[in-house]
């Protein structure tokens, strides 16, 4: 199995079965090229990934205005999906299946 969760700017990563660590099934925690610790587990490997990454204090990244306007765009659009559920839901009659229950769909 191989994982690799990485940032780039921060020069950290998790790292199992990868060129860079040894195939032992162990998750490995690395901070610019060098092995900070040796997990089993890959919760145990996060919790101190996100322990360093903390202590790093790394400045946020500027988001140009392209990325603002697309999350825009994303959110109006999950909105509008939304209003679109709840007026076709609100819309439906109710219909008795032979079991005597009622269903709305379908």
């Amino acid at each position: 199995m191989t994982y690799r969760q990485h940032i780039e700017r921060a020069g950290l990563s998790i790292e199992c079965g990868t060129e860079a660590v040894p195939d032992d099934g162990h998750y490995y925690v690395i901070h610019r090229g060098e092995t900070l610790a040796r997990f089993r587990s890959l919760k145990a490997a996060r919790a101190k990934y996100t322990e360093v990454l903390a202590s790093l204090d790394l400045p946020p990244i500027e988001r140009g205005e392209d990325e603002r306007r697309r999350a825009v765009a994303r959110a109006t659009a999950h909105a509008v999906v939304d209003e679109m559920e709840r007026e076709t839901f609100a819309k439906s009659a109710a219909k008795r299946t032979r079991g005597k229950r009622t269903r709305t769909y379908g």
